[in-house]
């Protein structure tokens, strides 16, 4: 590490990574689950104006792959760590300076702190106690970049620097216009937000904290031998691997071990680290709440969109088709039932009637009660949202009209009647929790009234 350590430093994100800074004047972060691997750092942190050496260091509080420093020449530093692949079969890690600040005497303490943002604390020799905040453009050009469209990039890089608030008004205007964008009308009824599914998976990633890496999935190798422990963006919680001496393979190359590193530092550097009080912030600020929404919305949208056309790829062949998980498609709209309620019912133009249709067709051969209630809720959502605008005075988004199609399934009995108890055509081995539903709601024909009685107001459907 050249020279005696000064100081250490543990990750608060990621258990297996330890920085530690020295008389050398560098500072190196190193991967435990490799601590058999040569020795070897898997990412030196050093400036070419720096003389002195590193007397205390601190990991950022907010961001993973912020790592800052205190020397003996009176220089603090922040450090933005970022995986570089090059193209070779060796990736590194470069690391640059993107603040520093100079004190009166030698750093000696560095402390990183959560609840004040983005924000250092340093502690000088002579007693001097400085306040290092950092501003969003510091951050801007550390901001990794994975969507197209300058919109889009815009959100990335009001994440990176935690103003969730600039982040959610932009995404909600930009939903806004996907929703609203004419091409998707070109592809035979395709709504527009389907056209965008991948921009709006990854926002819904951008906003998502990613899962605490627990102690318990990882562990340090044996002093003599150990294999690489797996990058955390093969899986949410990566798995070390360790063998005994007796099996004979050698120790795991440096290369090896950066090249998990700069794996996990790409995982982990986008978006919101493990534990991200996300909540927290949008309590503070309700359009965060707003964009979340909004964001779960359409991504449920793309979902059900999904699903109809898993069922219609499956034609016959398959009586109850499922998802990639082998969980019936049926049940997953069950499940979710609560949900596309209260989001048909908060922005109905996201859910057109074609596809509510398809969606409760899903759901009738399997448990028809459940099926018809789901359509009911759909029909009132519908009547709500035109009832509104016609006492505002405005053109509502939706008619009842658009729901012929789901009232002809609904009201005239078909094959999923046989069995008016609601676990028609179920599968034997249907949860337990679907037949006490079936149970407490009401047979057949009296939903069948309700739905009846919801539309005697609606002439149009």
């Amino acid at each position: 590490a050249g020279g005696s350590v000064n100081d250490v430093a543990w990750s608060p994100y990621v258990p297996y990574w330890l920085a530690t800074g020295g008389e050398g004047g560098e500072a190196h972060v190193w991967d435990l689950r490799y601590a058999a691997a040569d020795g070897a750092a898997v990412a030196t942190l050093s400036h070419p104006t720096n003389h002195g050496s590193i007397r205390s260091l601190a990991w950022s509080a907010t961001h993973a792959d912020l790592l800052s420093t205190g020397t003996s020449d009176k220089s603090w530093w922040l450090h933005s760590l970022r995986a570089d692949s090059g193209g070779g079969e060796a990736p590194t890690v470069r690391a640059a300076v993107i603040a520093d600040r100079r004190a009166a005497d030698d750093i000696g303490s560095v402390v990183g702190l959560r609840a004040k943002g983005n924000a250092f604390y340093t502690l000088s020799a002579c007693g001097d106690l400085y306040a290092h905040r950092v501003a969003p453009g510091a951050l801007a050009a550390s901001t990794l970049h994975r969507m197209d469209g300058d919109e889009f990039q815009r959100v990335e890089t009001a994440v990176y620097a935690r103003d969730l608030k600039g982040a959610a008004e932009t995404v909600i205007g930009a939903v806004q216009r996907l929703k609203e964008d004419p091409a998707g009308d070109a592809d035979a009824g395709t709504h527009p937000i389907v056209r965008h599914a991948e921009s709006i998976r990854r926002l819904c990633d951008l906003f998502k904290a990613k899962p605490r890496i627990a102690h318990a999935s990882w562990a340090l190798p044996p002093a003599s031998v150990a294999l690489g422990g797996g990058s955390l963006a093969d899986g949410e919680q990566p798995a070390s691997v360790t063998v005994t001496a007796e099996a004979g393979p050698k120790p795991s190359s440096p290369t090896a071990a950066r090249k998990d590193f700069a794996s996990d530092l790409a995982y982990v550097a986008y978006g919101l680290p493990p534990d991200f009080p996300l909540e927290a912030a949008a309590s503070r600020q309700p359009v965060v709440w707003q964009a979340l929404e909004l964001l779960n919305m359409a991504n449920l949208r793309i979902r059900l969109g999904r699903m109809v056309d898993i069922a219609d790829g499956a034609g016959e062949k398959s009586a109850a088709p499922t998802d990639g998980d082998g969980r019936a498609l049926w049940k997953g709209v069950v499940e979710r039932e609560r949900q596309i309620m209260q989001y048909v019912k908060a922005e109905p133009a996201l859910f057109d009637a074609r596809l509510l249709r398809a969606v409760v067709k899903l759901v009738l051969p399997h448990d028809c009660i459940a099926g018809l209630t789901l359509g009911l809720g759909i029909c009132q959502a519908f009547l709500s949202c035109q009832r509104q605008h016609e006492h505002r005075g405005a053109m509502a988004p939706v008619s009842c009209e658009m729901l012929d199609g789901l009232v002809h399934v609904l009201l005239f009995p078909t094959v999923f009647d046989t069995d008016t108890s609601g676990g028609g055509g179920g599968d034997a081995g249907d949860d337990a929790a679907m037949a006490a539903r079936a149970v407490a709601v009401p047979n057949v024909q009296m939903v069948r009234e309700r739905i009846g009685e919801c539309l005697a107001v609606c002439p149009e459907a």
